[in-house]
């Protein structure tokens, strides 16, 4: 084939993987606009109540988890009898996201823990109440995330955002729910919706990258595939600079008020769910390792990652939509860092590829002192996934052994 018909095929394709896998030019994995209600005529006069009654009480958390009201008003619901997959996809999600908040804020109530080191160190059983179990439980079936809640929800389908918004400006965007209303938890999840946004101009190139290295090497059109590294390099820049803006959130008010929302706890049994039936459950906490980009980055790249990395990232992949976890996969036969290495006599292509993994080992970098500083200075050791502080440090390292010198 010839270089123009080859690189008009990648483009073509690249916009079929990302229409495929919901991926927005605009907002990259978050969705560009997320319900901000559940329906309320869905032909089923109880659950439509049902409904209205369950993101009532998420909208209201600021005030429940304040007065430790939470169990008191998940007592008061009905258990859940209904369907939810005839729901439309983004109905499923904004349920799943009221559901995951008020179970996460149900547990902290009932808990009390301050650390998450001292909440998984913790192997006694917990029950999850079935009017919250048993949706959860539906919803992951239907999604193929785990029934938690994840930064897939909190993260990506609990944003607005004010017309005309600029993506790398987190005063643009606002929150559905929070979990007390603080300013500092919606600026931490204000930023984190800023480098969704910030960063999606970046993946139609990598995509574009990622089918160039399906084709025989001597095929590749060599400049172009430099033009995707240098256009995907500069969004991917720009999100490290929205990240540092972190540091515009008080720490102490986000360590003691927010983040035990945030961390799952260990044996918990989900009652009134036949399927798993008194058999406690242990899945990982809502944590930014919960975000796709960084494992589709690492995998079109050909980052080789350590077992206790790689363990970690399959942990991660389980909160993770059955169609993301589907689309990492797939990228694992990429074959550009092959292609550079085997090309590395180009200078300008080795350099294109080492940008990208330089954006990408600054913003572990940033991400591992942000930890680091925010976290392990209060004595704290463990992330809400739980992982233990060091793996993150120790995923940085392994793009950083990425470079191509």
């Amino acid at each position: 084939m010839e270089s123009i018909q080859i690189i008009k095929q990648a483009e073509n394709d690249a916009h079929q993987m990302m229409k495929n896998y919901g991926i927005s030019y605009e907002t990259g994995f978050m969705a560009e606009s997320p319900f901000q209600d559940l329906p309320h005529n869905t032909g089923n006069r109880k659950r439509d109540t049902y409904l209205e009654h369950i993101h009532r009480m998420a909208s209201s958390l600021p005030g429940l988890t304040s007065i430790n009201k939470v169990e008191n008003a998940v007592n008061q619901l009905k258990v859940s009898d209904w369907p939810v997959d005839d729901l439309p996809r983004e109905s499923q999600y904004h349920l799943f996201l009221d559901l995951g908040m008020t179970m996460h804020a149900y547990f902290k109530e009932k808990l009390g823990y301050q650390t998450v080191q001292d909440l998984q160190a913790d192997e006694s059983t917990k029950f999850m109440p079935a009017q919250l179990a048993t949706p959860l439980w539906k919803l992951g079936k239907i999604t193929g995330m785990d029934p938690t809640l994840s930064y897939i929800l909190l993260g990506l389908w609990n944003n607005t955002k004010k017309p005309g918004y600029d993506p790398t400006k987190p005063e643009d965007f606002g929150t559905i729910h929070t979990f007390t209303g603080e300013k500092d938890e919606k600026w931490f999840l204000r930023v984190h919706h800023s480098v969704q946004a910030t960063e999606a101009p970046a993946y139609p190139h990598l995509f574009r990258a990622y089918l160039l290295s399906q084709y025989p090497f001597e095929d590749i059109p060599v400049d172009y595939m430099i033009q995707c590294f240098k256009e995907a390099a500069l969004p991917l820049l720009r999100r490290v600079a929205v990240l540092k803006r972190m540091a515009d959130m008080d720490a102490g008010t986000y360590f003691e008020r927010v983040r035990m929302f945030y961390p799952f706890p260990r044996n918990v049994i989900y009652e009134g769910v036949e399927e798993i039936k008194d058999q406690p459950q242990n899945f990982g906490g809502q944590t930014g390792g919960n975000r796709q980009s960084q494992q589709v980055e690492d995998n079109i790249m050909g980052v080789v990652h350590r077992e206790t990395s790689n363990e970690y990232r399959l942990l991660m992949r389980q909160k993770m939509p059955k169609e993301s976890r589907e689309l990492i996969s797939g990228l694992e036969n990429s074959r550009i860092r092959e292609f550079v290495l085997a090309n590395r006599d180009n200078q300008e292509l080795a350099m294109g590829y080492n940008m990208v993994i330089f954006t990408m080992v600054d913003w572990g970098t940033e991400h591992d002192n942000q930890s680091f500083g925010n976290i392990g200075r209060f004595g704290e050791t463990r992330g809400t996934g739980s992982p233990h502080l060091t793996l993150l440090h120790d995923m940085t390292m392994d793009r950083r052994n990425a470079l191509i010198y």
